[in-house]
């Protein structure tokens, strides 16, 4: 179900969030809801890689807790010249690559030195193994995203928003710079229960960052709404929570002893991946 809001170049109820869950083409409440109801290009001549390939790859020297969702690669089609924002091991850039082809681009956006010096580690490891089509790096120096205005049809992250100053702001700069009938995916961190203890607070922010950055899911929707996109579509991956406790399992075991019996972090967080489109005004 839609929001119903309606070129290639360079502390709210529960059953509020439920209902907005429902309202934004969840299939489902309890689905959504829970039980409460600066640049450098590279490139080589090999054989393509698979998603698969990549994936084994970006565990090597850094990457993301989880890959992107089936989502992001759907917005991704030939020819595209596709954005990616601040998702720092450079998964969503390789994967987007070999989705967009040799007639492609992708601009990888970092929001740090550090983390542009790990997407160009990590571009020159897997472009050693496999040929991937053109992908420039640019550093993020600032609010506004380093792209021109319509330059992209698709806008990818994953991760890049969490703990953002001014989320309105990002999603209105991911909007500009999109082509009429461009496309977004953005997956983040969201909350679904706001009845997270507060004894869970601490311990969780060394594994996420700041719990209070946090946006329930209706709140992450209205900022899709506000920013201008339409057919928006919300895709709740439980999956992305329980990656990490796999990888940090003290961190999360310190998590677990705070959490009322028999629930787990994914009754109150969900990895939510976000879907829409800027149609023509």
């Amino acid at each position: 179900m839609s929001s119903g809001n309606n070129g290639k170049t360079q502390e709210r109820s529960t059953d509020t969030v439920a209902g907005t869950c429902t309202q934004a083409g969840v299939s489902g409440a309890a689905e959504c809801c829970g039980e409460f109801t600066a640049c450098g290009s590279i490139g080589a001549e090999r054989a393509p890689a698979s998603e698969a390939d990549l994936r084994g790859l970006e565990l090597e020297p850094h990457g993301p807790l989880v890959g992107p969702g089936p989502g992001a690669t759907e917005q991704v089609r030939l020819g595209d010249v596709v954005v990616e924002v601040a998702s720092a091991g450079g998964l969503d850039c390789f994967v987007s690559a070999q989705q967009a082809g040799a007639t492609g681009r992708v601009i990888g956006l970092r929001t740090s030195a550090r983390h542009l010096a790990v997407a160009r580690e990590n571009a020159l490891l897997w472009s050693a193994r496999a040929a991937l089509p053109e992908i420039e790096f640019r550093l993020m120096d600032g609010p506004d995203l380093p792209v021109k205005s319509g330059e992209a049809n698709a806008v990818i992250s994953f991760g890049g928003l969490s703990g953002a100053a001014d989320p309105g702001h990002m999603w209105r700069e991911m909007y500009r710079v999109l082509a009429p009938a461009g496309r977004i995916s953005v997956s983040e961190l969201a909350l679904l229960n706001p009845s997270l203890p507060p004894d869970a607070h601490t311990p969780l922010s060394r594994v996420v960052g700041d719990v209070s950055s946090l946006r329930r899911v209706d709140e992450v929707y209205q900022l899709a709404m506000d920013a201008g996109f339409s057919d928006i579509r919300l895709n709740p991956r439980p999956e992305g929570v329980d990656a990490i406790g796999d990888r940090q399992p003290h961190a999360m075991g310190a998590v677990q002893v705070v959490l009322p019996d028999g629930r787990r972090l994914r009754d109150y967080i969900t990895l939510l991946e976000v879907q829409g489109v800027k149609w023509p005004t």
